[in-house]
């Protein structure tokens, strides 16, 4: 698709439907900054500018989000010609301080029974908070490592989303995902480049890295994702049973040697990802839980050469929330994750947990929040 077609069909639509029916404008200004100690710098100090329209047109209801992201220095975190994002999905970048991206642009049609959402937009699944074992429909942006929200962290993607309301208490969703765009990784001259072995080939010596670009998936529409979902409300519980057939966003590293330098060769690799979620309300409190298993993961190897081993996994939450006094919540997390039949050649531990906590206090009538 041509990149001037593509940022030129949301305003044409815009001044159709502005012509013919009432419409919806809203903006949204905000700021985000944070400051390095090590560095002694800031690594990032975004100011953002989001536009939203709201328009019907046929029987749908059309929905555009574009944002201006802009900082007064330049973007450490930026790269020129970022390469996970496919040709329909690349942001307009203006330079090293700001950029220009339609955010959202999707259709809405529904019916008594069904809904279709056509276009560029986010879907979310699963209960966990801060980790994602479900959540893996739309790639991330790593940019600034994990400071983002997570609406804001997702990188919204080109997809249909077709749902059939079946009886009162289940809801079927199935998605098409004809978008190959990947994760956003920062550069390496960044403060939240990834540097753990886990994630990055370390080389030994001085023996120079070669790092080729990644190669998105172009052959369309055998490397489309796909992906579907029974969510249900039985006996107090929200139940879903998920299974999504797609690229993993990360890519794999693999390493060779060549005239005396390591290359690293970067490509993206399918996995099947079945899982189930559940949620109940008990009083104050809300029990969550989350399990995911996922086929064809890729795990670094102390090994240079080729340096990557192919296992599946299998990942699970219980989560407990709390809200008995007012104006406080209270989250705590367990995740564990296993690497079935690991060898002793991986660096990543066969099996690994993690405990988090989250506290929000609101105050002022909730316009301040201490998190």
């Amino acid at each position: 698709m041509n990149r001037l077609f593509y940022f030129a069909l949301p305003w044409v639509l815009l001044g159709l439907s502005s012509t013919v029916c009432a419409y919806e404008l809203g903006a949204m200004v905000s700021s985000q900054s944070s400051y390095g100690t090590r560095q002694n710098q800031w690594p990032q100090h975004d100011l953002l500018a989001d536009f939203e329209f709201n328009d019907s047109i046929g029987k749908g209801e059309l929905t555009l989000i574009t944002r201006l992201r802009y900082g007064e220095k330049p973007d450490y975190n930026h790269i020129e010609t970022p390469n996970n994002y496919s040709d329909w999905s690349k942001p307009l970048w203006i330079n090293d301080k700001g950029e220009l991206s339609i955010r959202e642009l999707y259709w809405d049609i529904n019916t008594n029974q069904t809904s279709w959402r056509i276009g560029k937009q986010q879907v979310v699944w699963g209960k966990a908070d801060g980790l994602k074992l479900l959540d893996v429909v739309n790639p991330q942006s790593f940019r600034q490592f994990i400071l983002d929200d997570f609406d804001d962290s997702r990188i919204p993607i080109w997809m249909v989303n077709w749902q059939w309301i079946m009886g009162n208490n289940s809801t079927l969703q199935l998605l098409w995902i004809p978008d190959t765009t990947a994760h956003e990784i920062p550069p390496q001259h960044s403060p939240f480049a990834f540097t753990s072995p886990v994630v990055v080939p370390q080389a030994s010596g001085s023996i120079p890295v070669s790092v080729n670009e990644l190669e998105l998936p172009e052959n369309l529409p055998k490397d489309s994702d796909a992906g579907i979902r029974l969510t249900s409300f039985i006996y107090g519980w929200d139940i879903s049973v998920n299974y999504l057939y797609h690229y993993v966003d990360f890519p794999v590293l693999r390493t060779e040697l060549e005239n005396q330098q390591v290359t690293i060769y970067q490509s993206l690799e399918r996995s099947h990802l079945i899982g189930t979620s559940a949620s109940t309300a008990i009083n104050d409190w809300t029990l969550r839980t989350e399990l995911a298993f996922e086929s064809d993961r890729y795990f670094r190897t102390y090994t240079a050469i080729p340096g990557v081993e192919q296992q599946d996994q299998i990942s699970g939450l219980i989560g407990f929330d709390w809200q008995g006094w007012r104006d406080q919540y209270v989250s705590i997390q367990w995740f564990h994750k296993t690497i079935l039949n690991a060898s002793n050649n991986l660096i990543e531990d066969s099996q690994s947990n993690t405990i988090t906590l989250l506290w929000d206090s609101y105050f002022f009538n909730e316009t301040l929040k201490l998190q």
